[in-house]
């Protein structure tokens, strides 16, 4: 076993790099922005009173698609003619639990089963997607604060519309309007 995680697949999130599309002064790798959420999932569970450990699984696994895929660009990955065809989600989403069910050992199912989990609309899972969009607005906040204007201008402007389009559970929505207001008069 321990002989296996040297090379284990997973393990490639530390080399994809997030934002490879556009130029950022950082070079934040998956693995990064993943302690990020998992950071931020944990205040979160515990403020939100939702099942910790399950939140912490969600946040270690919701990106481990990417060690197979990489990162892809928000507005490719979640585009739509109408806005409302997830079809292309829903197709990579599907190719990349394909190649982790082929790839991942056996004793790897709480792996897949929490990559599964964070597409799930529980409290744990909606704690997760609220630390990740979280973190991709600190991540451009920092940006900032290091000239790279642009780039954080563009994801910094989008945020609101990026949180709005989801609907929270009650227990989140506090903390939503909060993150909101607080960017809204520091960084928007």
């Amino acid at each position: 076993m321990i002989r296996e995680w040297f090379v284990h697949p997973c393990l490639r999130v530390a080399n994809v790099q997030r934002y490879s599309t556009v130029p950022t002064i950082h070079k934040e790798s998956v693995a990064e922005h993943t302690f990020y959420v998992t950071l931020l999932s944990f205040k979160l569970a515990v403020a939100a009173g939702a099942n910790i450990e399950k939140t912490l699984t969600i946040a270690m696994a919701h990106d481990l698609d990417e060690a197979f895929s990489g990162d892809m660009p928000r507005p490719f990955k979640y585009y739509s003619r109408d806005g409302n065809d997830d079809t292309l989600k829903r197709f990579l989403d599907a190719t990349c639990h394909h190649m982790m069910q082929r790839t991942l050992e056996d004793d790897d199912v709480e792996l897949l089963m929490a990559w599964e989990d964070s597409k799930a609309g529980s409290l744990e899972a909606q704690i997760v997607k609220f630390a990740d969009l979280w973190s991709c607005l600190l991540f451009a906040y920092r940006e900032r604060l290091l000239g790279s204007s642009t780039f954080a201008d563009q994801v910094l402007d989008r945020a609101p519309d990026n949180f709005n389009a989801i609907v929270w559970d009650k227990k989140l929505q506090p903390y939503v309007k909060e993150l909101l207001e607080f960017a809204a008069r520091n960084y928007l």
